[in-house]
């Protein structure tokens, strides 16, 4: 196990993970950084990574981890509550179809013996940010192949037979002044805006609440308590980030932003 880290095969991979070798599963796209943000949140070392595109694979300081092709786990299984959790950061947004998700999720469900943690973008606000000129940097970029909202992705966890998660929005875009606004004409790769580059926008305070992305903690143990499962979604959701959607394991909502607030009385303080 070093920084270089050349990808294991599929029966390394097996033989480390039934040993209990790591603290968890990083489901990867482009490298490191997700396997960082997690040892440094969660407090644990090492992780494992199932690296999904290997093209783009970039390792991002020192930090210890093994790797191995998520490809090479097509039509198998991890072991069986091999790893405390798992983790996806913007990862299901980069999977061609409904079906490469539900077969990622399943694999995260099984491996996990507590939670699996799920970063993903807001794709919440394209038809109302295009109303007004204006799109979000990462809505257009073409490797955001599957731009699904909050909203869909209930569906999949009731399909899923997920009974318990919570979801938080975070880091709320009050207004077009945002960097990650841009003119909705401005060219698909480009994620931040630049005067000199894509000319004026239209300068407005939003009128609803925008955010930039949301933090999923979908639980696999249901012996954690309430205080610790509080907790443990503290360690990476701060007092800025609105709590938007909490399930019960009876499917009862606790708490949805969407129906119980109007999303009026929600909005950020305008800034921009």
């Amino acid at each position: 196990m070093n920084v270089d880290s050349p990808s294991l095969t599929f029966l390394e991979t097996i033989k480390r993970l039934k040993t209990n070798s790591y603290q968890f599963i990083d489901f990867g796209s482009t490298g490191t950084s997700s396997l960082r943000f997690c040892q440094e949140h969660f407090a644990v070392t090492p992780g494992f990574m199932l690296d999904s595109r290997p093209d783009k694979f970039e390792i991002i300081g020192s930090i210890p981890f093994d790797r191995a092709s998520w490809n090479e786990f097509n039509g198998m299984k991890l072991p069986f509550k091999c790893v405390p959790f798992a983790s996806m950061l913007y990862f299901l947004q980069q999977l061609p179809n409904l079906e490469s998700i539900l077969v990622a999720l399943e694999h995260a469900a099984w491996a996990a013996q507590d939670f699996i943690f799920i970063r993903h973008s807001s794709f919440e606000d394209v038809e109302y940010l295009a109303r007004l000129g204006l799109r979000l940097g990462w809505t257009a970029k073409p490797d955001q192949i599957n731009p699904f909202r909050i909203e869909e992705l209930q569906k999949i966890f009731k399909t899923m037979e997920f009974e318990s998660y919570s979801v938080f929005a975070r880091n709320p875009v009050p207004g077009s002044r945002c960097i990650e606004v841009l003119p909705i004409d401005a060219p698909c790769n480009d994620s931040e805006y630049d005067h000199s580059t894509h000319g004026e926008k239209v300068r407005l305070n939003f009128d609803r609440p925008v955010y930039r992305e949301f933090d999923i903690f979908i639980k696999c143990n249901e012996q954690i308590s309430e205080v610790n499962w509080q907790k443990l979604c503290k360690r990476v959701v701060s007092s800025s980030d609105e709590a938007i959607l909490v399930i019960d394991k009876r499917y009862s909502t606790l708490f949805d932003i969407f129906t119980t607030i109007p999303r009026s009385r929600l909005q950020s303080n305008p800034q921009g």
